[in-house]
Parts: C-alpha cells; sequence; structure tokens
C-alpha cells in the first residue's frame, strides 16, 4: 500500500496504527482541529471554541492510479501536510506569550 510505504521512506511505522474515536479523545482539552475534506462536520460535539483549519485533499490523492503514480501522489500529499504541520507550530511558538 502507498501510504504505508510513503510513511515508512520517513522512519514513521504505520502497520500497528488505527485511528481514534472522538471517545479516545479529551475533547475539552482540544484548541485545534486539522481537518481534511471537511471531515469536521462528522464532530458536531467539538467546543464552540476549537479552530478548525480545513485542509483539502487534492483529487490526484483521491483518484486511482497505478502503483507508483500512487506512491508518488502520496509522497506529494505526505510533505505537503508536513510543512504545514511545521507552519502550525511556528506560528503557535511565534505567538505564545
Amino acid at each position: 500500500m502507498a501510504v504505508i510505504r510513503a510513511m515508512n521512506e520517513i522512519g514513521i511505522r504505520m502497520a500497528d496504527q488505527k485511528s481514534k474515536g472522538l471517545a479516545d479523545v479529551p475533547v475539552n482539552e482540544i484548541d485545534l482541529v486539522v481537518s481534511f475534506a471537511e471531515a469536521h462536520k462528522q464532530c458536531a460535539n467539538l467546543p464552540g471554541r476549537v479552530k478548525i483549519e480545513n485542509w483539502p485533499v487534492a483529487g490526484e490523492f483521491k483518484a486511482k492510479k497505478s502503483d507508483g503514480e500512487d506512491l508518488d501522489a502520496v509522497r506529494h500529499e505526505r510533505n505537503d501536510i508536513e510543512k504545514r504541520v511545521f507552519a502550525l507550530f511556528m506560528d503557535y511558538w511565534r505567538n505564545v506569550s
């Protein structure tokens, strides 16, 4: 699978990973939600103070392609997400009083 290969390339092991449900997350401690393709609309019980960043998923990533093309698309999205997360942290640390 392309996602597992792309993440392994940067030292992240995905084999034992699984998504958490909202029941497993301390919702009252959340300040920011990064939502891909408007997934936050599935989470009606988020506190009103939570900032939501909606990051679209590129169409090329959603489309089924050959294994090589699929891996390239996953790498592109992985790298884009990494840059965005880094920018979020930099913005946070610049604004800490």
